[in-house]
């Protein structure tokens, strides 16, 4: 149970921050749909590595077929949106969960690795790894 309360307390506010983010520099940017583009990537967020990178890829066409952003524009609504990602999924969330789980970055990044490679899914990695420390302590 306090697992699971751990997650949702986690995982919530970085994926809502993922989104708010990504839809404020889309909209900053003047690209259309970029509210849509937010709760797409608030969404996808709940998937690991995936969902994170294809959120940093839906808004890529209409970008780049948007006549009316300049080529400096069109850039920064690419790039700006994938180091948001990449620095929320690879830096901020492992360290959230690290200290309300207590469990190292490191090793929430691991399991991630170790039941991507026996499972093929990451979703519920970090959550598997806390139950098995959990179950492991005296």
């Amino acid at each position: 149970m306090y697992v699971c309360v751990c997650v949702c307390v986690c995982v919530i506010p970085t994926a809502l921050l993922t989104g708010v983010l990504t839809a404020g520099i889309l909209l900053i940017c003047g690209v259309k749909l970029a509210i849509m583009f937010g709760i797409l990537a608030f969404l996808l967020n709940y998937i690991p590595n995936f969902g994170s990178l294809i959120a940093m890829m839906l808004p890529i066409p209409i970008i780049l077929v948007d006549e009316n952003l300049n080529f400096n524009t069109k850039v920064i609504a690419a790039v700006v949106p994938a180091l948001v990602q990449g620095y929320i999924g690879n830096v901020l969330e492992p360290a959230v969960f690290g200290s309300s789980l207590n469990m190292t970055p490191l090793s929430i990044l691991m399991a991630l690795v170790v039941w991507m490679s026996l499972w093929c899914v990451q979703v519920l990695s970090a959550q598997l790894n806390a139950t098995s420390q959990a179950h492991t302590r005296p």
